[in-house]
């Protein structure tokens, strides 16, 4: 059975990213937020899902930067392990997200070595699987000689079979603040508000108290877009378990409001994992055994709106390898001094060194 991909909206944290190619998708009022993650005051952009949930901060997860930490650890036999390692990589050795939890013509996930061709092989595989016109910053960021690089890209379009309706007038505040959005009003006054309403599907839970998990369907009906209003668990991963296992238990409706408002989303983030740089790998392969993470990188680009969902995010890590060190060259011991043409057999000069008679001792 396939694994779907599970979108959860618990108010307006956002589990997911997005990428749109349908330009009727993109809507001049839907102005995009393109940030740095570390310029982001109250969200936290998380590289596995037990990120904590604290109060009045959205909590940005997706699971690329996984697929790609998992490709590392296959290509060097094992989980990786990093000097003085920071505690994100316990949880990413978990392996919790794996390429089954997505189907194949979505994603792209690989990891070798610069001097056996990986960079030309994962934009082979991006350009041949998504097409020519994709951006793909990190796929093709320059690769330097000896280096382990692991890659992963998710692609997803979600699209309604029916657009909702723009509410971009103010008609859903959030926390006090009017923004724009999408949904369902009118009960039944507008075109096509029957076809709407059959678009989405409660989970009815006979002991919810002013909660609700919802689905939105698009053509892809092995993708799920859930929208959840919870109360949070500790985590991210304690809150979606919960969502999961009450929409198992759940009756799967027809929504019976007529009155649907959902926030649109228009975002772009760059998330460096500055935890991880510099970091030493130990791991048993000789090659890759002490070299430094030097690239731990995600993109994550979501947007939501009345026409659907769509999602891109790539994820690269890079290590810097190479043979072992030889030892400095201290001459603190015997050694030869020769001098000597290059087109001759003979050197004009020569000294071997084996006390310091001839050096100059310091007094």
């Amino acid at each position: 059975m396939k694994k779907i991909i599970l979108v959860v909206l618990i108010l307006v944290v956002v589990a997911g990213v997005a990428w749109f190619v349908v330009q009727r998708m993109v809507r001049d009022g839907d102005v995009l937020l393109k940030a740095n993650a570390d310029d982001l005051k109250t969200t936290v952009v998380t590289p596995h899902l037990e990120a904590p949930i604290e109060e009045g901060k959205n909590v940005l997860w997706c699971a690329t930067f996984q697929l790609a930490w998992n490709e590392a650890c296959d290509l060097v036999g094992e989980d990786i392990h990093l000097d003085n390692e920071p505690a994100m990589v316990a949880v990413l050795n978990k392996h919790a997200a794996t390429k089954a939890d997505v189907d194949e013509a979505s994603c792209v996930a690989l990891a070798g070595r610069t001097n056996e061709g990986i960079a030309q092989k994962i934009r082979q595989a991006v350009r041949t699987k998504f097409g020519e016109d994709v951006p793909t910053p990190l796929a093709d960021l320059p690769a330097d000689p000896d280096m382990l690089v692991a890659y992963a890209m998710l692609v997803k379009t979600l699209e309604f079979e029916t657009p909702f309706e723009p509410l971009d007038d103010g008609e859903l505040e959030f926390r006090g603040t009017p923004v724009r959005a999408f949904g369902l009003t009118g009960g039944g006054q507008k075109m096509g508000t029957g076809d709407l309403m059959k678009q989405v599907v409660h989970y009815a839970e006979d002991d919810v108290d002013a909660e609700g998990i919802y689905e939105l369907l698009t053509k892809e009906t092995d993708d799920h877009l859930v929208l959840a209003i919870v109360q949070p668990g500790a985590t991210l991963a304690e809150t979606v378990a919960d969502v999961q296992a009450r929409m198992a238990k759940a009756r799967r409706t027809e929504c019976h409001s007529d009155t649907i408002k959902v926030p649109k989303l228009n975002f772009d983030i760059l998330k460096n994992y500055a935890e991880l740089l510099d970091k030493r790998m130990n791991v048993k392969d000789p090659r890759a055994n002490q070299a430094p993470i030097v690239l731990a990188l995600q993109t994550i680009r979501f947007q939501l709106n009345e026409y659907g969902a769509k999602l891109r995010s790539e994820a690269m890590v890079k290590a810097v390898e190479s043979a072992p060190m030889p030892a400095p060259p201290v001459f603190n011991k015997s050694f030869l001094i020769m001098l000597q043409r290059t087109d001759a057999k003979t050197p004009y000069f020569a000294l071997w060194v084996d006390n310091v008679e001839l050096l100059m001792p310091i007094r």
